[in-house]
């Protein structure tokens, strides 16, 4: 129910009656609050969703370029072993791993088929890693 208060601003009657809202008499009061609440609680959670996107997307570029870079030292390392008729897969392998923890990624797989080398490494955790893989070689030591 709604008090009344006075007014003095009524020309002919000198004082009139208006009724006063006060927050307890109305069934919406706070509800602004809540809403605030819920609209914050929306942007944070949309907010660690793209941090999180955003993170994976950066890991799967680092494996992508770590992966990369592993497998032409790899290669290149496999194409002067191939070349002296020397083959050490252990060694090439070796390279791979160095290459690839220069760049920040760890290798999964190396493969070594004469001068091809083909590297799968990882990249982040958690949530937020990247996985990604690469073949490198001289064009005459590609597969058909």
């Amino acid at each position: 129910m709604a008090s009344y208060g006075r007014c003095s601003g009524h020309r002919e009657s000198g004082t009139m009656s208006v009724p006063v809202a006060r927050a307890g008499n109305r069934p919406d009061a706070g509800s602004t609050s809540v809403l605030m609440v819920a609209v914050v609680c929306v942007v944070m959670a949309a907010t660690a969703v793209m941090v999180l996107g955003s993170q994976a997307l950066v890991a799967r570029a680092q494996a992508r370029v770590g992966a990369d870079q592993a497998a032409l030292a790899g290669s290149m390392v496999a194409r002067e072993h191939a070349a002296s008729g020397f083959a050490d897969t252990a060694a090439v392998c070796a390279v791979v791993a160095e290459s690839a923890s220069h760049n920040g990624v760890t290798v999964v797989t190396c493969r070594v088929d004469g001068a091809l080398v083909r590297v799968e490494a990882a990249g982040g955790s958690g949530l937020s890693a990247g996985h990604a893989s690469a073949t490198a070689g001289p064009q005459w030591a590609a597969p058909p």
